[in-house]
């Protein structure tokens, strides 16, 4: 593994997860499409509290939004902040394309999908989701299932994995 590799993957997974984090909370839908729309008093919190993730915030912000949007926002706020600034040239692309990513992105999405009763009950603020989250993937069933994903073989190339 790449010195600094772990240290990214935290930095780019929460950048992701801090995106649908915002999209959760702050999205409101207008004739002409669905807007971040984020009040003043929440963005200056974002600004006090998450450092460089406000100026994703801020960019996404009073914005029209759509899958494509937010993918390349991200993405671009990802290669800006960490890409050869705070990690070394090629460690951002690295991490994207790991299976460590995967698996984390993949857990976040579930937690969501399975809590979102739970999560829209009321505001919380980005810390209090990865609290949740972490706590959620301590679960010994959680572990189990990442343990069942992580170490089945990779699919035979020479089986037609066709789905039917």
């Amino acid at each position: 593994m790449q010195e600094g590799f772990k240290e990214a993957l935290g930095d780019v997974a929460e950048a992701l997860k801090f995106e649908n984090w915002l999209r959760f909370y702050f999205i409101e839908e207008k004739e002409d499409g669905l807007y971040v729309k984020i009040p003043k008093e929440r963005l200056k919190d974002i600004e006090n509290k998450y450092g460089p993730l406000f100026e994703l915030a801020e960019k996404l912000n009073n914005e029209v939004i759509d899958q494509a949007k937010s993918t390349s926002e991200v993405c671009t706020f990802v290669w800006r902040t960490y890409d050869s600034t705070k990690y070394s040239v090629g460690l951002v692309p690295s991490v994207f394309n790991s299976k460590e990513m995967q698996v984390e992105m993949h857990l976040f999405y579930l937690w969501v999908q399975g809590h979102e009763e739970q999560l829209g009950q009321e505001f919380m603020d980005f810390d209090r989701w990865l609290e949740l989250f972490e706590a959620w993937k301590a679960d010994e069933k959680v572990k189990n299932y990442v343990s069942s994903i992580t170490d089945a073989p990779p699919p035979d190339p020479g089986e037609d994995s066709t789905v039917h």
